[in-house]
């Protein structure tokens, strides 16, 4: 994944909605669902990936699931996250 490269939707990129943290978070989304509807990034690595602390990542993707920008199922062991757009 290090030497790919991942497309961000302009819809998520221009928006005036969604606060620069929101677009970091987003952004990592997309690279580890890489084409696919769903992907199971740990909140963890979602902080390391964005330099984000994970309280931040956690608010950030509260804020984003409630704007619904995003969609997350909790009902695996692991959160899977969903664009929704």
């Amino acid at each position: 994944m290090k030497n790919g490269w991942s497309k961000i939707p302009n819809k998520i990129f221009l928006s005036q909605k969604i606060p620069s943290r929101g677009k970091l978070v987003l952004c990592v989304i997309i690279m580890h669902s890489m084409d696919k509807k769903t992907c199971f990034p740990s909140r963890p690595l979602i902080a390391k990936e964005t330099g984000l602390n994970i309280r931040t990542v956690d608010k950030t993707i509260k804020f984003l699931e409630k704007k619904k920008f995003l969609i997350v199922d909790r009902t695996l062991k692991v959160n899977s996250y969903k664009i929704n757009f």
